[in-house]
């Protein structure tokens, strides 16, 4: 995995649509068929973000908070898109979707080595974190019954990272940018405690160290389902997702840490 310049993630109309028209295929309405369609928000608190980027990760090694060094937001908004298909009673696809934009400026304390740029004590310097994730997974059910449904799930979670600092008169600009694909595994739960209220719980993880990459994840997320219509029902519920990259390459040692939790709600259509 390198850290180097990349695509962004892109959600277009012409995927939507093409959700929406294959949707439109199927005829019913019954749980765990069909296809479901969640749109909504997250509002995430208490953000968490650190950067190292040293020779060695040796005792002279900085780390960046964005936090408390840069003075950059820990709440942040953003929006949630949801797409889960059922192959059939037992086997479901989902593909979510969420951007998480932070930035900040502050007159900074210390000295901060950041790429090639090194900013001196008393300089204002503005901050950017930006961070799209994709999260495609394949879940299979191996209990399923009127009132609880348990399976295991498998994907990959795609996280496309920026971080990003410059003075406030826009002048010794440095960026780093990297995307990371991680292949995940969890487990996902539904417990109906009535024809109207489900209670949704997944929780999706990942750790490996081999030669010069290490990594891992913990991403866990609790709903409380409202079923409005057959077709028509609202989310509430709330997410925790916390990350850890580190590539040592070339004698230098880069790793990011991120801690994020918030709030959600969704509208949920069913096809």
């Amino acid at each position: 995995m390198h850290w180097a310049h990349s695509r962004k993630l892109r959600v277009t109309p012409l995927i939507l649509t093409l959700l929406v028209v294959t949707s439109q295929t199927l005829a019913n309405n019954d749980r765990n068929s069909g296809f479901s369609l969640k749109v909504g928000a997250i509002q995430f608190s208490g953000i968490e973000t650190s950067y190292l980027a040293d020779v060695n990760g040796g005792p002279l090694s900085t780390t960046i908070d964005f936090d408390r060094d840069l003075g950059v937001s820990d709440s942040e908004g953003s929006y949630l898109l949801e797409g889960i298909y059922w192959l059939d009673s037992k086997q479901r696809l989902d593909l979510s979707l969420y951007n998480i934009e932070r930035s900040g400026d502050k007159r900074i304390e210390r000295e901060i080595t950041f790429g090639e740029e090194t900013y001196g004590i008393n300089t204002v310097v503005e901050s950017e974190f930006n961070m799209q994730t994709m999260i495609a997974t394949y879940s299979y059910l191996f209990h399923s019954h009127e009132k609880v449904d348990l399976g295991f799930t498998a994907g990959l979670h795609i996280n496309e990272i920026e971080l990003s600092l410059e003075t406030d008169v826009g002048d010794a600009r440095e960026t780093v940018k990297q995307t990371a694909p991680l292949p995940v595994i969890g487990l996902l739960l539904s417990y109906r405690l009535s024809e109207a209220w489900t209670i949704n719980y997944q929780n999706r993880v990942f750790a490996l160290s081999f030669d010069s990459y290490r990594g891992s994840l913990n991403d866990s997320k609790i709903g409380f389902e409202y079923r409005v219509h057959k077709n028509l029902g609202v989310e509430f519920g709330f997410n925790r997702r916390s990350s850890e990259l580190e590539v040592k390459e070339d004698g230098t040692l880069k790793k990011l840490d991120n801690l994020a939790s918030g709030f959600l709600g969704n509208v949920i259509w069913r096809f």
